[in-house]
């Protein structure tokens, strides 16, 4: 009889602190819903089976929590077992929504650009959440060993028209390492080795242009698209004149370069 009034506990100032947590728990997940939709839209091969893993939780949550409230006066182990599971369901709920919430953070954050292990996080959620497969092959599978002033930028998808989310993939890495990623790329259906233009003769821009020959002077061949070098750092930036450079002809576009005199490898989707 003690215990099960111990267990019980049924004073309303003891129930409204979980009543709190359980429309926090809601809350989290309904209050907004242009940031839901747009939680939703930005990777939806993950963003839509967790809301609905959130949802199914929810539903459990009720479920056991007013069975819990029922019998936990008078039966004290299945009340203790209940009592378990809506603490465990309340816990998976939250984590749930907040990992959810956290995906566009995770693959457009600044900071997580520079930070290596950050690498399969990041191509997961373009590959199979921004995309829904079929984009692994044109990245790497992990990142090589030797692999220098590492940078990748992941986009997410946005409801916007003729926008195009992208990956940049950018490292440094010695010669070996990029006969066997070069070979990699290769193996892609429709990569093409593309011509590279020339370097631009110094003296003739300075002949025509004068001392702002600079200004007018290409940085980098035609070849190498120029919203993937906008995305290079300044440790990145080389002239790519030497570069070798495969492209996968489609409405975008995907590429790779191979800069064997810097040792600068450039990935983009």
């Amino acid at each position: 009889m003690n215990k099960n009034n111990n267990f019980s506990g049924n004073s309303p100032q003891k129930k409204f602190p979980w009543i709190v947590v359980n429309v926090v728990i809601a809350v989290l997940g309904l209050a907004s819903s242009c940031i839901s939709v747009f939680i939703l839209i930005s990777a939806m091969g993950i963003t839509v089976p967790m809301i609905f893993i959130f949802i199914l939780l929810n539903v459990f949550l009720v479920i056991f929590y007013e069975k819990w409230q029922k019998i936990k006066d008078f039966q004290w182990g299945k009340g203790r077992r209940l009592r378990t599971a809506v603490i465990i369901l309340r816990i998976s709920a939250i984590a749930t929504i907040t990992l959810t919430y956290s995906i566009p953070f995770i693959a457009t954050n600044t900071d997580l650009r520079y930070v290596k292990p950050m690498y399969q996080v990041k191509k997961f959620i373009y590959c199979h959440g921004v995309y829904f497969g079929g984009m692994d092959k044109f990245l790497p599978k992990k990142l090589p060993k030797i692999c220098e002033d590492y940078k990748c930028v992941t986009q997410i998808a946005a409801p916007a028209q003729d926008y195009h989310p992208s990956t940049y993939l950018i490292f440094h890495t010695d010669t070996a390492t990029m006969h066997e990623l070069e070979e990699d790329y290769k193996q892609i259906d429709g990569a093409e080795l593309v011509e590279v233009d020339q370097a631009p003769d110094i003296e003739e821009y300075r002949e025509e242009y004068g001392d702002n020959y600079t200004e007018y002077m290409p940085e980098y061949p035609s070849q190498f698209p120029g919203h993937v070098y906008g995305w290079l750092d300044d440790n990145h930036k080389d002239d790519f004149f030497d570069a070798v450079i495969y492209k996968v002809p489609s409405y975008y576009g995907k590429g790779c370069v191979f800069d064997y005199s810097s040792g600068l490898v450039v990935y983009w989707t």
